[in-house]
C-alpha cells in the first residue's frame, strides 16, 4: 500500500475490510475516493455487511439506469422538438420561395408594361410625325 493510504493509521494491521469501489483497505468509515462520487463506504468485514453493500449497488444502479433512461426521454422528446419545427421552417421558406417568385415575376411585368409603354409612345410620335408629313 501507498503512503497516502498508512498516513492516518498506526497499525498496519488495521486494514481489514476492502473497498468494492476502490478496492482499498479502509476501517469502517466511509471510502474517501467512493465518498466523492456519492457512495457511502460500507465495510465488507461481516456476511450482512456484504449483502447491505449488494443492496446498495443495485440501488445505485437502478437509480442511474432511471436518471439515464429520464435523459433519453428528454433527448427524444427534443428531437420529436425539433423535427416539428423544422417542417414549420421548411413551409415557411417554401412560402418565402413562392413569395420572391411572385415578387420576380411582378417586377417583369412592369418592366415589360415600361418597355411597351415607351415603345407605344415612340410609335404614337412617329405615326404622328409621318401624319403631319403627309398633310
Amino acid at each position: 500500500m501507498d503512503d497516502w493510504d498508512k498516513s492516518w493509521l498506526d497499525d498496519e494491521d488495521s486494514y481489514i475490510n476492502t473497498c468494492n469501489f476502490c478496492s482499498r483497505h479502509h476501517l469502517d468509515i466511509e471510502c474517501p475516493i467512493c465518498h466523492m462520487f456519492g457512495h457511502q463506504y460500507i465495510s465488507l468485514g461481516y456476511e450482512g455487511e456484504k449483502e447491505k453493500q449488494e443492496a446498495h449497488n443495485v440501488n445505485s444502479l437502478m437509480e442511474c439506469t432511471d436518471m439515464l433512461d429520464k435523459v433519453n426521454s428528454k433527448i427524444i422528446e427534443q428531437i420529436l422538438e425539433c423535427g416539428e419545427e423544422k417542417s414549420k421552417i421548411m413551409k415557411l421558406l417554401d412560402h418565402l420561395d413562392a413569395s420572391q417568385r411572385e415578387i420576380t415575376v411582378q417586377a417583369k411585368l412592369e418592366e415589360i408594361e415600361y418597355q411597351q409603354g415607351e415603345s407605344y409612345g415612340e410609335t404614337e410620335i412617329l405615326s404622328q410625325s409621318w401624319l403631319q408629313e403627309q398633310t
